[in-house]
């Protein structure tokens, strides 16, 4: 045979091979097609005998299967759809259905809506980044949260025809946006998310309205038609389901988890917070006019314009070891649900930073959405809020200056506050230092005498000279609000944010120019140069205060003691703000260290070119030549002792 009629032959054999193969593929597959019908059918026949038994057997993934791949014929389409109905009720045909995402955005935020549910799955804002992008000199855009753990839904619950009631989210449906997506360049514009029932007669309706330059958005929920479709609980109330799992995005995980927190707001108790140090929760003592997912600079508030949420149960939790996530939120609130009409409930959202002025300016006035910032409490907080942060701000402001520079500014602004009451705090000690020697005269010569006695000659002396050993713990007082509440200040203030200062590359996190590369208990795995200098300006500052603060000899074993361990501590201070401080925000170990040099300097000035200790003393000198007058309450003080010895 020549070439060609092998190559024939080959084709042939080719030809037929291929043909009994085909054959017999199709011959299995139209066999297996046979089985696969029979044991569905098999299946549905069960499920009309067992109705409930099967839909509670059926997985979602089973039944969005089924229906997905498509009819195999009109009974077993009707089979499948009375499955779903049976589960899912009115809404099944809004049920197992595979998400989709679109997209709101305004000049501020953009967020993007999970519609199984058609909650914010995503919150981005355009105009911040992380700490992560910011080292990297990268520009994108700050996500508050996304992914699993995040959603926004309302719990509720339905009968089926069996009377078998069933637990549902709106999370189980797939809404249908009015719009593919929103963008709000001016003005204000509205999207709707509607989930049907699926006779056309009731649906519930999620409505947001953007504004083009505005962290707040409108959100509305109307529940329309449905009154004898769902069910609340046993008190009538539907449940209001808020969840958050946000991860890192500041430099320090530490500083970031202890600002962070759920916060809320009544019009009976002002504003109230979960533990920042721990897992915590707790109800709400009064219906609430915000909820407030906080954290570091950056929060996710949730206001309820009228109907107001009926106290919530917030919690918060993390496991310290998992650096994967920030804090896991959550807040349940139940919603008032009348069945005999239709329901409407009016919110806003706010995704944005935690400034001052930003949240003072939302609302009538009555939210307080600034009091989640956390200035500390009581007087502190009032120090901060009217005085020192007002101050700060006028200083970035009108002067234009630096971060660093505005905090050296401040630090003079206080100073000159404070230097008043300074001043008096240094004539009191020179006023002490003056009498020195009449005081150890005077112990001497009642060392042996009564306490009692020997008290009311030191008081004597005390007026003779017109010296108030007091006078100098007054002033000290007077400058602690202010010395404490600094200390919540700057971690709080989102103006120190990635904004740096010679070696520190963000003064409201830690300054770790120094990394030491193992980890000291309490003190950490790097040197803090702001919070060292801060130690060693105290030390110092310490030191040159004990010298110029007069001892009080004569005064017993007690006494010397009770000076012995006040001059321990002294010394030890400076060490326990080292370890203190090394974790904390590297702007208040600068302002610390500045305020402490200036103090030194201030007393170096006051003692050299405002008190003259000749002076002082010629006036006590004069004043103890002139007739002691004595006081009403003097006088009844001897009165009394007169009395208790004569009785004697």
């Amino acid at each position: 045979m020549d070439r060609n009629q092998i190559i024939g032959w080959i084709l042939i054999v080719g030809i037929l091979i291929g043909y009994f193969a085909l054959n017999s593929s199709q011959e299995i597959q139209v066999q297996n097609n046979e089985t696969n019908k029979s044991s569905q059918d098999s299946t549905l026949v069960d499920s009309n005998s067992k109705p409930n038994e099967n839909v509670t057997n059926t997985s979602s993934s089973q039944l969005s299967n089924a229906v997905e791949a498509g009819p195999q014929d009109s009974a077993l389409t009707e089979r499948l759809n009375e499955i779903m109905k049976s589960k899912y009720g009115i809404f099944a045909g809004s049920a197992e259905k595979k998400p989709e995402e679109v997209i709101l955005e305004n000049n501020k935020i953009r967020l993007h809506i999970n519609t199984n549910g058609a909650y914010v799955s995503k919150a981005v804002l355009k105009e911040y980044r992380s700490y992560k992008d910011y080292s990297a000199d990268q520009f994108n855009e700050l996500i508050i949260f996304e992914g699993e753990g995040n959603h926004q839904a309302i719990n509720f619950n339905h009968f089926n025809t069996s009377r078998q009631e069933f637990n549902h989210s709106t999370r189980d449906f797939k809404f249908a946006p009015s719009t593919d997506g929103l963008t709000v360049n001016e003005g204000s514009k509205s999207i709707t998310f509607s989930l049907k029932a699926d006779d056309g007669k009731g649906k519930i309706d999620y409505v947001y309205t953007l504004k083009a330059d505005d962290y707040l958005v409108d959100f509305n929920i109307n529940i329309i038609g449905l009154s004898d479709a769902i069910e609340g609980d046993s008190k009538g109330n539907l449940e209001f389901e808020w969840k958050q799992k946000p991860v890192s995005i500041e430099k320090s995980l530490y500083i970031e988890r202890q600002s962070a927190s759920v916060f809320w707001h009544s019009q009976q108790d002002g504003y109230d917070w979960l533990n920042e140090r721990g897992d915590d929760n707790e109800i709400a003592e009064f219906p609430t006019d915000w909820i407030s997912f906080k954290q570091q600079f950056f929060s996710n508030i949730l206001i309820a314009d009228k109907n107001n949420l009926d106290k919530p149960a917030m919690k918060i939790e993390y496991v310290e070891d998992d650096t994967t996530y920030l804090k896991m939120y959550s807040a349940i609130a139940p919603l008032n649900f009348e069945k005999s009409r239709d329901t409407y409930y009016e919110f806003d959202w706010y995704f944005g930073p935690n400034d001052f002025d930003i949240l003072a300016n939302i609302g009538d006035g009555t939210l307080e959405l600034e009091d989640e910032i956390n200035f500390g409490w009581g007087i502190f907080r009032g120090v901060n809020k009217y005085v020192l942060y007002p101050i700060f701000q006028m200083i970035l402001e009108y002067l234009g200056v630096s971060i660093g520079i505005g905090i050296i500014l401040l630090t003079f602004a206080i100073k000159l506050l404070l230097f008043p009451i300074t001043y008096k705090n240094y004539l009191s000690s020179a006023k002490m230092r003056v009498i020195k020697p009449q005081l150890e005269k005077l112990n001497q010569e009642n060392k042996d005498a009564d306490p009692m006695k020997k008290q009311q000659a030191t008081m004597a002396l005390y007026k003779q000279t017109g010296v108030n050993p007091l006078a100098g713990c007054i002033p000290a007082l007077l400058q602690m609000p202010i010395l404490i509440a600094l200390y919540r200040l700057f971690p709080a203030s989102i103006e120190l944010r990635h904004e740096g200062f010679l070696w520190a590359d963000d003064l409201s996190s830690v300054d770790d120019a120094i990394h030491i590369g193992i980890p000291i208990p309490i003190y950490g795995d790097h040197i803090s140069i702001f919070t060292l200098l801060m130690a060693i300006s105290m030390f110092f500052y310490m030191r040159f205060n004990q010298q110029l603060t007069p001892s009080q000899s004569g005064g017993g074993e007690m006494q010397e003691a009770i000076q012995k361990n006040m001059k321990v501590m002294m010394n030890l201070m400076p060490i326990f703000m080292l370890f203190m401080f090394n974790n904390y925000a590297a702007g208040l170990s600068f302002y610390y260290f500045l305020a402490n040099v200036i103090t030194i300097l201030q007393t170096i000035t006051i003692k050299k070119f405002f008190i003259d200790e000749k002076a002082i003393l010629a006036k006590i000198e004069n004043q103890m030549k002139q007739p002691m007058k004595k006081s009403r309450w003097q006088k009844k003080i001897e009165e009394i002792q007169a009395k208790q010895q004569g009785r004697r």
